[in-house]
């Protein structure tokens, strides 16, 4: 629930920052799994055909393996669509 609660917080912030509010998406991932970045593209595409902006708050609390997983290789295979 606290993940939502600050994903809803986000989401705020950035409607108030832009002058269209129907141009901001949430969209909740784990980017470690292939299969939650193709939906997270599916998702976005549905919506926009395209992505703009992308904002990768992604960590884990662990070392070594989940990180490195995550932080180097999600943004590639968002831009690259999978």
């Amino acid at each position: 629930m606290e993940d939502e609660a600050k994903i809803g917080k986000t989401v705020e912030e950035c409607m108030k920052a832009s002058r269209n509010k129907q141009n901001v998406l949430a969209v909740k991932a784990d980017l470690s799994d292939l299969n939650e970045i193709k939906r997270l593209v599916e998702e976005t595409a549905k919506k926009w055909n395209r992505i703009d902006v992308l904002i990768n708050c992604a960590s884990m609390n662990e070392t070594g393996g989940n990180i490195m997983a995550e932080n180097p290789c999600a943004p590639y295979v968002i831009e690259s669509k999978g």
